[in-house]
């Protein structure tokens, strides 16, 4: 399993950060065109079919954006295929400067079962609910429900255990964007809690894969810390 973390710095004060900073559906966009740049399929897809082919060369890309207080923020971006980062900040309209990324490989391949950290994910959590006589319905989850119910429910099954008790939530809202003409709206929860590695082969598909709904629209991506 190979991965790339990338970091972009941004400055509300600058015109082009600002613009990046306050659109999902740009930072969307734009992630998408900078990694179609990297495996040279330049311009927009004409169809599905051609989106999906796009999609499987370039792999899964995962992204969420961290306010960071003072008109700061940081957009981190986890990918299995490491972008030329010229490309990547033109694409992004930000500076070479404002742009790093690091082999995320070496920290996929130091978990260990037993190791502790804490988690952090910004999601857009989901149920799907049985309505007897009736199609079935999903269900948003947000909010404390997202610590204690619905994290706790699936993160067993992605090698991480969650510590009874811990975690926080950070933010919450609503996200909107336009498809094909047509606007949509979700809610995200962004959350910390402390985790226990159980099986660290699932954990590296989780933290290269992300979880729950929405992950081209910066949701899902679950990052580690001691």
């Amino acid at each position: 399993m190979t991965a790339t973390m990338i970091r972009v710095l941004l400055d509300g004060t600058r015109s082009a950060d600002a613009r990046l900073m306050g659109s999902t559906q740009r930072l969307h966009a734009l992630i998408d065109a900078a990694f179609d740049h990297t495996i040279n399929a330049a311009g927009a897809p004409a169809d599905a079919a051609e989106q999906a082919r796009r999609r499987e060369r370039r792999g899964t890309v995962l992204w969420r954006l961290e306010l960071a207080g003072a008109g700061q923020a940081r957009l981190l971006v986890v990918a299995g295929t490491a972008p030329d980062l010229d490309v990547f900040a033109e694409a992004l309209g930000v500076g070479r400067g404002q742009v790093a990324a690091r082999d995320y490989t070496r920290v996929l391949d130091h978990l260990a079962a037993g190791q502790r950290f804490t988690a952090r994910v910004r999601v857009n959590a989901t149920v799907d609910e049985r309505v007897p006589g009736k199609r079935g319905r999903r269900r948003n989850v947000t909010g404390e429900k997202v610590l204690t119910d619905w994290l706790p429910a699936r993160l067993p099954t992605h090698g991480l255990t969650v510590v009874p008790g811990s975690g926080r939530v950070l933010a919450q809202g609503w996200e909107s964007f336009d498809r094909k003409g047509t606007s949509e709206s979700f809610p995200y929860t962004l959350v910390e809690v402390d985790v226990q590695v159980a099986d660290p082969a699932a954990a590296r598909t989780l933290l290269t894969e992300g979880i729950g709904r929405r992950r081209g629209h910066g949701c899902g991506l679950v990052t580690l810390t001691r």
